[in-house]
């Protein structure tokens, strides 16, 4: 994330305190785990996760693997962010000389590569999935699939293992058919 975007939410979220009578802003518990949830969500679709690395917290013994950054990139935290200040601090409990006012709730509950082919069917304006009869739905799947090409044939799958530090890891290489023979190192 950018330390810019970071500081123009702060800098919004005072401004609007301010203009609110209000002078702390706190995560209610929902919304915590609700985010947390989400960071989860979108670190599952990569292969941070299963790092044995100071991300998943795996440099102090003891303490629960958990991957604390945003897979999902830049731009949807950004809009992630955007979202909770127009909706008037979503997910945050507000208090101050003005009063105190809770908008408990989560902000992302889809999963990060579901959004995202919601966000491309809604700007290709293709109709939402669960508004269409099953008959319907599965067409415009297969449709959407004939414009995704196919990888190439798999002509050789080579299962091995390579020395770790904690022991073997295992692999499996997918290799493309080709004309002639390839070499590899094992």
């Amino acid at each position: 994330m950018s330390i810019e975007q970071h500081l123009d939410f702060v800098a919004d979220a005072l401004t609007y305190l301010r203009a609110h009578g209000f002078d702390q802003i706190e995560p209610t518990k929902l919304a915590e785990a609700g985010w947390m949830r989400h960071v989860d969500d979108a670190a599952s679709i990569t292969l941070f996760p299963q790092a044995n690395s100071w991300y998943v917290g795996a440099n102090i013994p003891g303490k629960p693997r958990t991957f604390m950054a945003y897979a999902a990139g830049v731009d949807f935290y950004r809009m992630a962010c955007d979202e909770v200040a127009a909706r008037e601090y979503l997910g945050f409990a507000l208090s101050g000389p003005g009063g105190a006012h809770c908008n408990d709730g989560v902000i992302r509950r889809l999963q990060p590569d579901v959004q995202m082919v919601l966000e491309q069917m809604a700007l290709l304006d293709l109709p939402p999935m669960e508004s269409l009869p099953p008959e319907q739905a599965r067409a415009l799947m297969n449709e959407m699939n004939v414009a995704r090409p196919w990888g190439p044939d798999v002509g050789e799958i080579v299962d091995g293992s390579l020395p770790g530090a904690a022991g073997d890891l295992a692999y499996r290489l997918y290799r493309p058919a080709s004309p002639g023979q390839t070499s590899y190192i094992p």
